[in-house]
């Protein structure tokens, strides 16, 4: 009989210790992985959601429909820009929609926009739109084309698409509002790593007295007193730029619903207001401070979700010391990732609740 060697017993128990740490770590990462919680930061209203819980039956009068007096050259031009044209463009609403949503993206976040087509964005009663700008690239321009041929969605404007042209499209997507889809009552400004719970928006916006169309309306997450930023990122502002050291109170641009009205007269006053670079405090801060519009501010909250082997598990006891709007939150914190975005959706389709 063979003898095994001290050395040969010495390697056989260290591999079978490390065979059964590894055995360890799967299983047990397994295990912990398979029911788990994720918590997302959300934004909300109680107003909101009391409107959701009354379905009692708005009496609505008509009243004068939006007057719109704007000068001949006004379609070529924006803001100093006077030879502005839309490169590629969607023909007008139909009808006159809810809500027209519009996207700010980047052209070449192709995988962003892919996922909001799939979830919130799928079932959309109302417009969705796609601003971007122009780009350096012709095989970029050629793959942006041959992406708008097949979902018919993207607006593209004239000017450079950069972080300093941001009031551009900002303005830009007012303009698209106002020429093109004249009688939407709501415009929902968002960007593409924002999440939106589209079934609660609507069914906010299409019973009850939101039905009928608010006037004056600025709904968004406000901010105040925020510093202007004078260090060397991208974000950064001179003295040149912006004189004052603090913001006014102003949006942030994750989402802005507007009524109509407000559309209008941003997109007028912004055409005399001296331009600032920082779109969400030019429009929403500066512009809107001029014409007296108070924003109305949105709530934060935590909604934590449930996951059993990645699927969502609809466990409301999470929800014990949330907002009573959680599960009629209207949208996502920014910089979602795309599998982050199909997380809520999965959430929203199987567990949401619009009382």
């Amino acid at each position: 009989m063979r003898r095994v060697s001290k050395w040969t017993l010495v390697r056989l128990v260290a591999v079978s210790v490390l065979l059964s740490v590894a055995y360890f770590i799967c299983f047990s990462g397994l295990t912990a992985t398979s029911d788990s919680v994720r918590h997302f930061d959300v934004h909300g209203s109680t107003e909101f959601h009391n409107l959701l819980l009354d379905t009692s039956v708005a009496d609505c009068c008509d009243g004068e429909p939006l007057k719109m007096e704007l000068p001949a050259s006004d379609f070529e031009t924006l803001l100093d820009i006077r030879d502005f044209k839309f490169r590629i463009n969607q023909p007008s609403c139909r009808g006159e929609p809810e809500v027209l949503i519009i996207v700010h993206s980047a052209p070449r976040n192709w995988e962003k926009r892919m996922q909001i087509r799939k979830t919130w964005g799928s079932d959309l009663q109302g417009h969705l739109l796609f601003m971007l700008a122009a780009v350096d690239s012709p095989m970029l321009q050629l793959s942006l084309e041959s992406e708008n041929d097949q979902h018919h969605d993207i607006v593209q404007g004239s000017f450079r698409d950069a972080y300093r042209n941001m009031t551009y499209k900002h303005v830009m997507s007012l303009k698209w509002a106002l020429y093109f889809c004249p009688g939407v009552r709501y415009v929902l400004k968002t960007d593409d790593d924002t999440f939106i719970n589209t079934p609660v928006l609507i069914r906010a916006l299409t019973q009850g007295r939101l039905r009928c169309g608010m006037k004056k309306l600025l709904l968004c997450r406000v901010w105040s007193g925020v510093a202007v930023n004078r260090t060397g990122d991208k974000w950064m502002v001179t003295q040149e730029e912006f004189n004052d050291n603090v913001y006014p109170d102003y949006c942030s641009g994750t989402a802005i619903l507007y009524s109509q009205d407000v559309v209008y007269a941003l997109y007028r006053k912004a055409q005399e207001t001296p331009h600032f670079w920082v779109d969400d405090v030019h429009i929403t801060g500066t512009v809107a401070g001029e014409l007296n519009l108070p924003q109305e501010t949105m709530e934060s909250g935590t909604l934590s979700i449930r996951f059993t082997h990645n699927t969502v598990k609809c466990d409301h006891s999470l929800e014990k010391d949330a907002p009573s709007w959680i599960r009629s939150f209207l949208f996502s914190k920014h910089d979602l990732s795309t599998s982050d975005m199909a997380a809520l959706w999965s959430y929203v389709k199987n567990c949401a609740m619009t009382p």
